[in-house]
């Protein structure tokens, strides 16, 4: 089998730009008892991190249905064909979801268009090994064009945003909005609630 595209040792290859004028909302489910969700990993543990643990990733989905299954579905491709997908009550109330603001974002597409221009697929969003993806974000982000981070898509919903957001463009986030536990969620415009978003992804809430 053919190996997997790993990131140039040049940066004449240009990844496509996806740029935003305005604010962009995010969603991000986070642990209860802080004040703010803006943590900037650098542990090497999630899919754009530094591999070289030096600059933080924070991540969001575009909604929330794509935040919590980034949050819960980890695991999700282990769980038997039979079984039941269930989340405790308690274990809702141990996250608060989060709304964030973010301005004038720079983002390198590893999603849709943005795929053939770097001659990758979709596994880049998907593969369970972190080490390429990692590889590509280390070298996105020492790229002359300065991206803010990553754009790519949530694999468990591929049809949803998510971010992978450097921590030199935190700068650029202008607001966050703490929604309280995640058992409570109701999304402010649509109305949906967090046993919405669990029961139109198969999972069930147990006390």
């Amino acid at each position: 089998m053919k190996a997997y595209p790993r990131p140039p040792d040049h940066f004449k290859l240009n990844p496509r730009l996806a740029k935003s004028t305005g604010t962009r909302i995010f969603y991000r489910f986070n642990p209860a008892g802080f004040s703010s969700c803006l943590y900037f990993s650098k542990k090497k543990e999630y899919r754009f991190d530094d591999p070289d643990e030096g600059f933080g990733v924070f991540y969001a989905a575009v909604q929330p249905d794509a935040a919590f299954a980034e949050s819960y579905g980890h695991d999700v491709s282990d769980v038997p064909h039979d079984a039941n997908k269930v989340v405790s009550e308690h274990e809702l109330e141990q996250r608060h979801v989060f709304m964030i603001g973010i301005n004038a974002l720079r983002l390198a597409m590893f999603c849709g268009e943005g795929l053939p221009v770097l001659n990758l697929d979709g596994n880049i969003c998907t593969m369970s090994d972190y080490n390429i993806p990692q590889q590509w974000a280390q070298w996105t982000y020492r790229h002359p064009n300065q991206y803010d981070g990553i754009l790519y898509h949530s694999r468990h919903l591929p049809s949803v945003d998510c971010i992978a957001l450097f921590e030199r463009a935190k700068v650029k986030v202008v607001n966050e909005k703490d929604f309280g536990s995640a058992l409570e969620f109701q999304h402010p415009r649509t109305g949906k609630t967090i046993f919405d978003i669990m029961a139109a992804q198969g999972w069930s809430v147990v006390t």
